[in-house]
């Protein structure tokens, strides 16, 4: 049976011809088309080998599904947009992006922004409050940014640390603090280093870091404790 047979068989399978009518292939096929003979086919493609496969597939390496999912999810932020309320803990292994309330506890490995409610404490390796209120302690291993109107009531441990925002707690900074003009702390503050710019306030007690204790610094930079 020749290709112009099965195409005929074919097509009166699918409208349901009988046996006997006979179809036009000419009405089906257009001035352009040419049916198929036996001369016309080349070659007939099967299941290829696994030393010629790569006539038909392409050489470049496969990429699991999962693994592609992997490296999107890396890259981009989980965020909670404005209007959404959560209640409970939050644990993210990327970045996370606060933009309406949290009712509990928030860990991640990345970085954590927030622009709305926290109740509950924060982790992060880095975390930058814009215009929100954090009712709880915050702890970052890089940097933390506080800035205007994002208000604190909690204790604070970080690296670099940069305030433009209120806090009512206690600050300790493992390197430099910077006080803004907009800055109210409430608590005292440890760091390496400490800058405040005029209209910051800062009611506590400040304390550099060092590891020479008073006596050893006395006798070091005062003319008066040595002896001759």
């Amino acid at each position: 049976m020749g290709y112009v047979d099965n195409f005929k068989t074919s097509l009166k399978q699918v409208f349901q011809l009988s046996p006997n009518e006979n179809i036009d292939v000419g009405e089906i096929l257009d001035d352009q088309t040419k049916p198929l003979g036996a001369a016309d086919v080349t070659e007939e493609v099967s299941a290829a080998p696994n030393g010629n496969r790569h006539k038909y597939f392409s050489k470049e390496p496969s990429i699991r599904y999962e693994d592609r999912i992997s490296s999107l999810n890396s890259e981009v932020n989980s965020v909670i947009s404005a209007g959404t309320k959560i209640l409970g803990k939050i644990i993210s292994d990327g970045n996370l992006v606060v933009g309406g309330d949290v009712d509990g506890d928030i860990v991640a490995k990345g970085d954590v922004r927030v622009k709305g409610k926290v109740k509950g404490s924060i982790s992060a390796k880095r975390a930058e409050l814009n215009e929100c209120s954090i009712l709880g302690n915050i702890c970052t291993e890089a940097s933390l940014v506080i800035n205007a109107g994002s208000e604190v009531i909690g204790d604070i441990e970080s690296g670099d640390t940069s305030i433009d925002g209120k806090i009512k707690g206690n600050v300790v900074s493992k390197a430099d603090v910077v006080c803004k003009k907009n800055s109210l702390i409430l608590g005292n503050v440890v760091s390496d280093s400490i800058s405040i710019e005029k209209g910051a306030i800062v009611c506590g007690e400040i304390q550099i870091k060092c590891t020479e204790n008073a006596d050893e610094l006395f006798s070091k930079y005062f003319n008066s404790g040595k002896q001759g």
